[in-house]
């Protein structure tokens, strides 16, 4: 992974300058994070409202793009008042963000993330939070604190998965303060986070363990070429998939348009291709997101056209049924987990991956089914880089509902 820091670029940027500057570099490589993806933060001293100098933690806000984030993009609070919530022994989503809102120091800003106080509680200046496709490779294998141990021993330490909020910033905490001299810790099936005394340090030890992490999965992949298998299911050439999509097309979006108007992309690269084409693709893509945090966007699965008709019409009937099965399944694995409280999403599935032609994706506009379709790249390369190592595994299904359908992230 390419190290794109400049110390002249650098050189005369301090507080939040200095940490949108590095939010950027990370930004700008989508193995890093992607749409919204990450967190960034930085402790320091500035001048209150009265002119008092005070501790301030900046924190990208919620939803912020790495890729082009600026000052106002930040979210400002007072840092004293943030780890008064260390000696707590407990605290609901409501209690956390009602009492987030009190520490903002002013003005307009954006929502705080939900990780700010796993940010406040770790005791180092520069803290970066990504979910790296080769990091989140190594997570989603059964076994992965060990092979996370093999791979770094004491520099990193591990977190085993729990949702975003206060117990994990808890837990994350008293690790970071434990152990001085680690440089961070990876959480289980969420990513890694880095600290340091600078910007530069902690940047740079992001790309070093994803570096390092990239480089095992490589060899990986030299010992074990076809994890998925070979491919059985070979595409056409790029005018037939076409010809074929125009017809089909209309039969998808009219039935997942049942709710809402949805817009559809198609992607025939021959990255999706050659995954779909795997006779391994169609169970290791049912078993979840690489990270719950894609879960609002691609929903828990795709809908996996299993050995699709090479006649028109009966693909058609195919594709229809499926997606009618998709619904039924989803109405049934909402209802195992229904609280009164919850209202049902949009049944239909974002992602249709049909062997020998591509990948359909779906959204309520242009942006956000061309958000569903990057983010399953990135979801296509964790799954064949973690069957690579042993075989992927997400979170269970218990926990995508309660991730789907958290107040938090809807």
């Amino acid at each position: 992974m390419k190290n794109l820091w400049s110390d002249k670029d650098s050189k005369n940027l301090s507080g939040v300058e200095m940490l949108a500057y590095t939010s950027r570099l990370i930004g700008a490589n989508p193995d890093l994070v992607v749409w919204g993806g990450g967190n960034s933060s930085i402790k320091c001293v500035e001048p209150d409202h009265r002119d008092t100098e005070t501790q301030v933690m900046y924190i990208k806000g919620s939803g912020s793009d790495m890729r082009t984030i600026e000052k106002k993009h930040f979210t400002r609070l007072r840092l004293e008042e943030l780890q008064l919530l260390e000696e707590r022994e407990a605290m609901t989503d409501e209690e956390m963000v009602e009492y987030l809102g009190y520490t903002m120091m002013g003005g307009t800003q954006p929502r705080p993330s939900i990780e700010t106080l796993l940010h406040a509680f770790v005791p180092h200046d520069h803290v970066y939070h990504t979910h790296s496709d080769a990091i989140t490779s190594l997570t989603d294998t059964p076994g992965s604190q060990a092979l996370i141990l093999k791979l770094f021993g004491n520099e990193l330490g591990f977190v085993p998965y729990t949702r975003p909020g206060f117990t994990l910033s808890k837990w994350v905490g008293k690790i970071a303060k434990a152990d001085l001299n680690l440089k961070g810790v990876i959480l289980d099936k969420h990513g890694l986070i880095t600290w340091g005394r600078t910007a530069k340090e902690a940047y740079e030890r992001t790309i070093g363990f994803c570096s390092r992490a990239e480089k095992f999965i490589q060899a990986s992949k030299s010992k074990r070429t076809a994890p998925l298998g070979r491919i059985t299911v070979k595409a056409g050439s790029s005018v037939e998939r076409q010809k074929l999509m125009v017809d089909l097309l209309p039969v998808i979006r009219g039935t997942v348009s049942e709710n809402q108007k949805m817009i559809l992309l198609f992607d025939d690269s021959p990255e999706v291709l050659d995954f779909i084409g795997r006779p391994g693709a169609a169970r290791a893509s049912q078993l979840g997101p690489m990270t719950p945090d894609h879960i609002m966007h691609i929903k828990p699965k795709p809908l996996f056209i299993t050995k699709p008709s090479n006649d028109l019409s009966k693909l058609a009937q195919q594709l229809k049924a499926g997606l009618l099965l998709y619904k039924k399944n989803y109405l049934s694995y909402f209802n195992r987990y229904k609280d009164p409280k919850l209202t049902q999403l949009d049944p239909y599935p974002r992602i249709i991956l049909i062997p020998g032609l591509g990948m359909v994706t779906t959204g309520k506009n242009w942006q956000a089914a061309k958000i569903v379709q990057d983010l399953y790249h990135h979801n296509l390369r964790v799954i064949q880089n973690a069957s690579a190592i042993s075989r992927f595994q997400a979170i269970n299904e218990k926990e995508i509902h309660r991730f789907e359908y958290w107040p938090l992230e809807n």
